[in-house]
C-alpha cells in the first residue's frame, strides 16, 4: 500500500487518475486492494464496527 499525496486538489483528476489505476488491476488485484482498505479502515477505527442500518443490498430476480 502506498500513500499519494496531491498537491493540487482537483478531485476530477485524481479520481479519473484513481479509475486508471484500478482498471490496470487483475480482478483478483482489485478484490485484495479492497481488502487491504477495508482492513486498514478497521485499524483507524476507534470503536466497534458499524451496525448496519438497513437491509443493505437486496436482489429479486425477475
Amino acid at each position: 500500500m502506498k500513500i499519494i499525496l496531491h498537491d493540487q486538489p482537483d478531485v476530477e483528476k485524481i479520481n479519473e487518475r484513481r479509475l486508471f489505476e484500478n482498471l490496470a488491476l487483475s480482478p483478483q488485484q482489485r478484490m485484495q486492494k479492497l481488502y487491504n482498505l477495508m482492513k486498514l479502515s478497521l485499524l483507524l477505527k476507534d470503536g466497534p464496527i458499524k451496525k448496519p442500518q438497513s437491509k443493505g443490498i437486496v436482489l429479486k430476480l425477475k
